[in-house]
């Protein structure tokens, strides 16, 4: 009587997923989650020894249009492609998670910072690349989002010279980029824009507490603005508001404090270009 005795072995491979699946195009489905990434096998040397892969393998009938998970069992293979069978070894089942998300393509919109009350540039003069976002979620949160914002762009930052700024996109928690575009390019169309150097002299104090008074000791400031050629001529110091908040500023002496600047001519179309500050004197009454 020949006895063949057959040592015992174990091993742990990567599990690899070949799981097909379908849905329609108002949805998106993730890869496929496993609830283990590995799988830890055991059984003869003999047999395990042919084992080049394991394999996790499913067809999804339906088109999902929700999230399904199942358990499955793991498919060994040898290097030539071969399903391997064999009662005496052990593998574990696996769960499979296939999370849907609805779907939708949104705009991609900006606020302004620094914008003037009266601001009012032609949308037809900015481009937003791209102008829209592929984004997943669950539907009730897509029920509740309009447009995808890339937060704000400084007003005082544009000028026919600098015009193009790239934003980084910015989505709430639980949403998914599908486009997988991490930033959005905003460029303005100035060429019908100029830039004109005006020295002003008045300077509005305004919220200032009312046991204080305070002195602008900044005799003139020069300010940068921008507005369309047609008319940037005709501004001259006097359409020009320079306002200083000091609601938020609790001071007595003197320091440098920011100004507001506001063109209240050219119809909305212009603003000051740059930052400004002026010295300012805070006595007590």
């Amino acid at each position: 009587v020949v006895v063949e005795v057959d040592k015992s072995k174990e091993m742990t491979l990567p599990i690899e997923s070949k799981i097909n699946y379908t849905t329609d195009e108002n949805h998106y489905i993730s890869a496929p989650e496993l609830s283990t990434s590995s799988v830890k096998l055991s059984g003869p040397e003999t047999v395990l020894n042919k084992v080049a892969k394991a394999v996790v393998e499913y067809d999804v009938k339906e088109s999902l249009q929700e999230t399904k998970t199942f358990s499955t069992k793991i498919n060994l293979y040898d290097s030539d492609g071969n399903l391997i069978e064999d009662d005496r070894m052990s593998t574990d089942r696996v769960d499979v998670t296939l999370t849907v998300l609805s779907r939708k393509e949104l705009p991609i919109t900006f606020k302004y910072k620094n914008q003037p009350s009266n601001f009012d540039l032609d949308k037809s003069k900015i481009k937003i690349t791209p102008e829209t976002l592929d984004v997943g979620a669950t539907a009730d949160m897509l029920n509740n989002l309009s447009e995808v914002s890339l937060g704000e762009l400084d007003l005082s930052k544009l000028s026919p010279d600098t015009n193009t700024f790239v934003m980084d996109i910015m989505l709430p928690d639980g949403v998914r980029n599908l486009s997988n575009v991490t930033t959005a390019t905003v460029e303005f169309d100035l060429s019908d824009f100029a830039t004109k150097t005006i020295d002003i002299s008045s300077f509005n104090v305004k919220n200032l507490d009312a046991s204080k008074n305070a002195t602008v000791t900044t005799k003139s400031l020069s300010v940068t603005i921008v507005a369309p050629k047609s008319v940037i001529d005709q501004i001259e110091a006097n359409d020009i508001s320079a306002d200083i908040d000091m609601s938020s500023i609790n001071v007595t002496g003197s320091t440098e404090v920011p100004v507001t600047i506001t063109v209240n001519s050219a119809s909305g179309k212009a603003w000051a270009y740059g930052s400004y500050k002026v010295n300012i004197n805070v006595r007590k009454t």
